[in-house]
């Protein structure tokens, strides 16, 4: 049951450093908001730890099992020197139901991304998840999910990157009498820069199609195609981004890993927008507002799902 929470932070944050341009780490395009990380900076320090903490309601409308909800986590990242990159997150996701029950999640999610090859980098990574799902349905639950994720891709800094992210998520739980239910994604990203190295304003253009096939067919099909897409632009101090997603989608994975949604809702599309106030290198605010259309689990309704992510994001 975990919520569609796009833009809400990774790569921008991230990838921007606050707005620094770097040659640091060269973090390009990982997940599907912003990747302005193709761009800025120039120097950072050889290790650095940097601290997100994010929140946001969960506003429903038409939605035949969800009345409202909250969802909010922290992000810790390592670098060390200019080639390795740790990450990790602890969420919390609390809905309360039309009939009253209290759904709540936690998910942990870690991950190694290296550097070390010039103009090239490779990812691993795991995110984990508990709820109290099987309260309610006991032999078609997520509780226990585990999701393996890996990528690769190539780029030219300050330019592009083309690359490749992959995800298998195991629910264990989720059986209906049959065999455990196994999802495994596919998705391509492509990221051009519109603007010159060193430039204090610029634009990032990126696509990403993806693919999710499941062990067994849910909401009528086992196999889905999607699209997302994002639009960023900055200026000095401040960043912008439009982003959204379009195609029919279940049991995705996105933002890198961070985000899963691990119910049986068919997603159709979805929008929303980005502004981040660049204070100094070491703090930078941002406030995100998504909207989705998508249908409740064993139901064709056009349901809706709003979310106003705002984080805090320090770095040392």
């Amino acid at each position: 049951m975990r919520e569609n929470l796009q833009g809400q932070w990774l790569p921008d944050w991230l990838h921007s450093r606050w707005g620094v341009r770097s040659t640091g780490w060269i973090l390009i395009a990982v997940g599907l908001n912003v990747q302005i990380s193709v761009a800025q900076s120039v120097r950072a320090e050889p290790s650095q730890l940097s601290l997100l903490g994010y929140a946001t309601p969960l506003l429903y409308e038409n939605s035949v099992a969800k009345e409202q909800g909250v969802f909010a986590g922290a992000y810790l990242a390592y670098g060390y020197g200019w080639s390795h990159l740790w990450e990790a997150a602890l969420d919390y996701t609390a809905i309360r139901l039309v009939d009253g029950f209290a759904y709540r999640q936690v998910d942990l999610t870690v991950a190694y991304t290296n550097f070390s090859v010039p103009n090239f980098k490779w990812r691993i990574g795991a995110h984990i998840l508990g709820n109290n799902e099987e309260r309610l349905v006991p032999d078609e639950n997520t509780n226990a999910g585990i999701i393996a994720l890996f990528g690769a891709s190539v780029y030219q800094l300050y330019h592009w990157e083309i690359g490749f992210e992959g995800a298998v998520s195991y629910y264990p739980r989720y059986r209906q009498g049959r065999r455990p239910l196994l999802v495994y994604q596919g998705k391509a990203t492509a990221v051009y820069q519109l603007s010159r190295p060193g430039s204090v304003s610029g634009l990032v253009l990126t696509l990403s199609p993806s693919v999710v096939k499941l062990s067994r067919p849910q909401g009528g099909n086992d196999l889905y195609f999607s699209v997302d897409a994002a639009i960023a632009a900055w200026i000095p101090g401040w960043s912008f981004t439009i982003l959204g997603y379009g195609g029919e989608t279940m049991f995705p994975v996105k933002n890198g890993g961070f985000l899963v949604y691990n119910v049986a809702e068919k997603r159709r599309y979805g929008y929303g927008a980005t502004i981040r106030k660049i204070f100094s290198p070491r703090l930078a605010i941002a406030v995100t507002a998504f909207r989705e259309n998508f249908a409740d689990k064993n139901f064709t309704n056009d349901a809706f799902l709003t979310t106003i992510m705002v984080s805090v994001g320090v770095t040392w």
